[in-house]
């Protein structure tokens, strides 16, 4: 009798051992959910946690940008450092010739990968405020560089955190503007100037090269750079079209600081090339003292703006503070042709939004993820999940090799433990028997 209790402890045992292995697998084990049935995901590369961007060579070897370095992974899966520094703060990251651009700090470098000469193509890039981290897109021979705002709407204060150690720091503006005797706060700041620096009415503010909430552009090959648009808040993600228009998401104003701007939005917005879009006087083509807004600080700063008209966006998102990395399916190898898919936090998914106009979430992603970067590459989506440390490619064509492992595991596991649980019962009966 005391047998048959023990070999019934082991079976229970069995089942409740097996049973835990299968839940902490799955619930330790990444998942994305796809709306498309046609097509499958698979984990290309783990262990690149705290990674903020790749790009992908001709040959499908990966870099891998983290802080202060850049990781070559071959197709073979070797994989070594290309470049390490500790005084870099990379940020963005692209591929074209043979040669790596990347975004760092207030410069872009570039990278040649055969004699690994490091070039700095521009610095002095006003990247010191709230925006700091510049997005980079090569298109041809003109590499775009996106240069964030400072502040929230145009006003240093309280809010702006590196205020306590670039006292002297604000909003630089790319062109000559005459700006209003506007006072915010009890030590009455000015717009585009120093916190606690008070100005005169039409005060008039020279532009300067590069300056913030602007999108510029530098040729890779004489460098020569040039403002190619600006009233720009901060842009997300950037991309092309087939077409070669550019496109980026770009931050809405939030409810905060000096000059709080109430029911904002996150936009998708067409950049054209000459084109102001209104930051910080105006939000997703509208002026901030239209009814949308709270109208508590509904006085616009600049005195000559370029236009009472600016842009409107193609898309307006559901929220503020929540968009983020975009891309275009240039190609028509994915979804339709120049299809737009961008990452949303709140909502932990990527949605496509089509050139007709018809948004529709495509991917929901897994509850610790915080994308980085997506680009397409040779039909498939690339996906830099930075939190969990993975690079995921979703694909029309490729077999989900990942959750083939997780059906061969389960049944693999399922087969030991009912096959041990039968040899249990059958050493059980025998015992019986004699």
């Amino acid at each position: 009798m005391i047998k048959r209790i023990k070999y019934i402890i082991i079976i229970c045992l069995l089942i409740i051992l097996g049973g835990s292995c299968i839940k902490s697998y799955f619930s330790n084990t990444y998942n994305i959910s796809l709306v498309d049935k046609d097509k499958y995901w698979e984990i290309k590369y783990k262990g690149v946690a705290a990674s903020r961007d790749f790009a992908v060579d001709s040959k499908g070897n990966y870099y891998i940008a983290y802080k202060d370095k850049i990781q070559f992974i071959a197709v073979s899966g070797k994989s070594y450092d290309i470049l390490r520094d500790d005084t870099l703060n990379i940020n963005s990251l692209e591929f074209q010739n043979g040669k790596l651009y990347f975004s760092s700090n207030c410069s872009v470098f570039s990278l040649d990968l055969k004699d690994r000469n490091l070039e700095e193509l521009i610095k002095g890039l006003p990247n010191f405020g709230d925006y700091k981290n510049s997005i980079i897109k090569l298109n041809g021979e003109d590499l775009y560089i996106s240069i964030g705002a400072a502040t929230n709407s145009g006003v240093v204060g309280p809010d702006n955190l590196w205020v306590k150690t670039n006292t002297y720091n604000h909003d630089i503006t790319p062109f000559n503007i005459i700006i209003k005797a506007l006072k915010f706060g009890t030590e009455n700041t000015g717009p585009f100037v120093p916190y606690k620096t008070k100005i005169v009415e039409n005060q008039s503010i020279p532009g300067h090269f590069p300056g913030n909430a602007s999108i510029i552009k530098i040729n890779i090959i004489n460098k020569g750079a040039e403002n190619f648009a600006c009233g720009i808040r901060n842009v997300l993600g950037m991309d092309f079209d087939s077409k070669g228009k550019l496109f980026a998401t770009v931050g809405g104003m939030e409810d905060r600081g000096l000059r709080p701007i109430q029911y904002d939005y996150d936009y998708l917005f067409e950049i054209k090339k000459g084109q102001w879009y209104g930051w910080p006087d105006y939000s997703g083509g509208d002026p901030i003292n239209s009814p949308r807004f709270n109208k508590i600080n509904d006085s616009f700063i600049i005195e000559n703006q370029p236009t009472v008209n600016p842009p409107a966006p193609i898309y307006q998102n559901k929220y503020v503070s929540t968009i983020g990395t975009m891309a275009v399916d240039k190609k028509n190898d994915f979804g339709k042709l120049d299809s737009m898919f961008f990452y949303d936090q709140k909502l932990n998914s990527i949605s496509e939004l089509t050139n007709v106009g018809s948004l529709q979430e495509k991917i929901k992603l897994n509850n610790v993820s915080n994308i980085k970067s997506i680009k397409f590459y040779q039909g498939s989506l690339i996906i830099l999940d930075s939190k969990a440390g993975y690079i995921v490619q979703v694909s029309k064509l490729k077999i989900q090799v990942e959750n083939k492992f997780h059906v061969e595991f389960l049944y693999g596991l399922l087969l030991i433990i009912a096959t041990g649980i039968i040899f249990l019962i059958k050493a059980l009966n025998h015992k019986t028997t004699k």
